[in-house]
């Protein structure tokens, strides 16, 4: 968003610039008011600019507004939309934090619900422990990046070889017949998980969401020594999980 604030502030023109922001609906049918709300803020930044302009200059603008806005989605939404318009620029911002409906004209964008998204925006790490692999996520918001590099994924089969010892089954990380033995190897492996998560909270100190199953959830609380960072625990096996899918599953827990 700060490239956007720094695109529209260097919009040449002598404007009128209309800046549209309004609140949208993710969930049907919920959704459907988004292209009615549209439509009445369209019709106040026409309202607006007929007393702000000749009636040929208006007649031009609410042309190519009238056709600019087309091209904006209306169901791939996040929180609001911002629609920033002049006769030289025309840019669509989707909101990941709530916004309040705002129609302003005038001689340069109105870029406050730009800068409150940034001043309010939320950073993060999702730490997802599975059987397979623990990740690492980046989160901003409602987005999750995965960090890939030397560290993460960190793989557990190598840490957690038992001899002869029956496969796990999804989401476990020991087997019932050598728990004792198990158990000491999963808090070896936690402490490597935490002392590498560790590392980032030294640049990042960012508070930390992790992701696992029930027992192990309590057994990482248990080994590590960021504990004040660990925010909130989500319990489920999520190994398989894209970085989208876990953030339909943090987002609401960070924002709640």
């Amino acid at each position: 968003m700060e490239k956007m604030i720094a695109q529209l502030k260097a919009t040449k023109g002598k404007g009128p610039f209309v800046s549209i922001v309004f609140p949208t609906d993710k969930q049907y049918p919920d959704s459907r008011q988004n292209e009615i709300r549209l439509k009445n803020a369209i019709k106040l930044a026409e309202q607006d600019l007929a007393g702000k302009t000749s009636p040929e200059v208006f007649e031009r603008l609410k042309k190519k507004l009238e056709a600019d806005v087309q091209k904006v989605d209306l169901v791939h939404v996040r929180e609001g939309i911002g629609i920033y318009f002049s006769e030289k620029a025309f840019d669509v911002v989707v909101f990941p934090l709530p916004v309040r409906e705002k129609v302003t004209v005038g001689k340069a964008f109105d870029l406050d619900a730009l800068e409150l998204n940034i001043q309010a925006r939320q950073d993060y790490w999702v730490l997802c422990l599975s059987k397979g692999k623990s990740r690492l996520l980046r989160g901003n918001n409602d987005g999750l990046k995965e960090i890939e590099d030397e560290v993460f994924p960190m793989p557990f089969e190598n840490e957690f070889e038992v001899g002869k010892a029956r496969p796990a089954k999804p989401g476990e990380f020991y087997v019932k017949e050598e728990s004792k033995i198990d158990l000491e190897r999963l808090d070896s492996y936690l402490r490597k998980v935490d002392h590498a998560l560790g590392e980032r909270l030294k640049t990042e100190d960012l508070p930390v969401v992790v992701m696992s199953v029930e027992r192990e959830l309590a057994e990482f609380r248990k080994v590590s020594k960021h504990r004040p960072s660990l925010l909130h625990g989500i319990a489920g096996n999520y190994d398989r999980h894209s970085p989208d899918e876990l953030a339909k599953l943090v987002w609401p827990v960070m924002k709640g």
